[in-house]
């Protein structure tokens, strides 16, 4: 993974593949833009010193829901991507595609990528599934973190040659939008140390146990633990699947809306700032991205992030890239079988 350094360092560059679309897409235009993600990212890769082995991609799979419910990262973008490392010599089995999604009652993540959609795409490539919810794990420990002191991070994640985060665009009944900052809450092992959506942490190094999931933080501690989250993992890629968007909740209660969008980058908050304007959100308006400007970790301005786009086989600048915002904006919508504090 990235150091903090290294992000420090690294250009803002968000990198936008777009497909027109004028309806829900099969799997084809998936599998499409995945490949020619890698594809134009390559070069950027190389000059990068990327990728080293294993490559490690972290799914959005949060449930057991097809591909069709716009829920989780579509498989034919991830059987894309697959592609396209593999076209470029990455040994299949140096290829792990990994996530730790559900809950305690539910939390079959193998059963998840079956219902998904994964294992038919990816398994004829020779790709592992991992299931995080059963990997080792590694105590973190960084009081500089206002709230998540202690975390508890999957061990295949840690040792990631190359450490790609693949989230889906989706809207989130908490955190207003889930992108990449927020997929990497699946990167918390075990399940019990992963509940940043309820009052997880009660206390130092809290286990997580005897929490009552329906109950859920107070919103701005809820973005605090996000930002925590930020300072301590760094994907040294992030790779966004907005194909298909999905607004509502971010889960069963929602639309999916036809996008063509695919966003990548080295800096998470940028991406996730470029891809909450598309859906139609101001930054301000995006817990997250707010708070870290509040802490210092954020610039919420535009200055210092540049969007491009793939254009005559390089990437040039996309001035208009605002044009390809959501009309109307994705709706958010709270949930009704969970209590909210505020």
């Amino acid at each position: 993974m990235l150091s903090a350094s290294d992000l420090d360092r690294a250009l803002q560059t968000v990198y936008l593949l777009r497909t027109p679309l004028d309806q829900l897409p099969g799997p084809k235009v998936f599998r499409q833009a995945g490949q020619a993600m890698v594809e134009g990212l390559w070069g950027e890769w190389q000059r990068h010193g990327r990728p080293q082995l294993p490559v490690v991609l972290k799914p959005n799979v949060v449930w057991n829901e097809p591909a069709e419910s716009g829920i989780v990262t579509h498989p034919a973008f991830m059987g894309g991507l697959a592609r396209g490392l593999l076209d470029h010599g990455v040994p299949a089995d140096q290829i792990i595609v990994a996530e730790g999604g559900g809950a305690e009652t539910m939390m079959d993540t193998l059963d998840f990528f079956r219902v998904a959609g994964y294992v038919d795409e990816l398994a004829p490539l020779g790709v592992a599934l991992r299931d995080l919810n059963q990997d080792a794990s590694v105590h973190l420990i960084d009081s500089s973190r206002p709230i998540l002191r202690h975390l508890h991070v999957s061990k295949t994640v840690l040792q990631a040659g190359t450490l790609v985060n693949v989230p889906k665009m989706k809207t989130h009944n908490m955190a207003v939008v889930t992108l990449c900052v927020k997929n990497m809450q699946g990167m918390l092992t075990p399940i019990n140390y992963r509940h940043l959506c309820t009052a997880y942490p009660r206390w130092e190094d809290d286990d997580g146990l005897t929490l009552d999931a329906r109950v859920v933080d107070a919103l701005e501690r809820f973005y605090h633990k996000l930002a925590d989250l930020y300072m301590a993992l760094r994907p040294d890629w992030h790779i966004l699947e907005g194909i298909v968007g999905r607004d509502g909740t971010g889960f069963r209660r929602g639309s999916n809306i036809p996008m063509g969008l695919a966003l990548a980058g080295q800096h998470p908050l940028a991406v996730d700032q470029v891809a909450a304007q598309l859906m139609g959100f101001e930054p301000r308006s995006v817990g997250l991205l707010r708070v870290a400007a509040e802490r210092g970790l954020w610039d919420l301005g535009w200055d210092h992030i540049q969007v491009v786009t793939w254009q005559d086989g390089a990437w040039a600048p996309c001035p208009d890239w605002r044009s390809y915002r959501a009309e109307p904006a994705f709706r958010l919508l709270r949930r009704d079988d969970l209590v909210y504090k505020d």
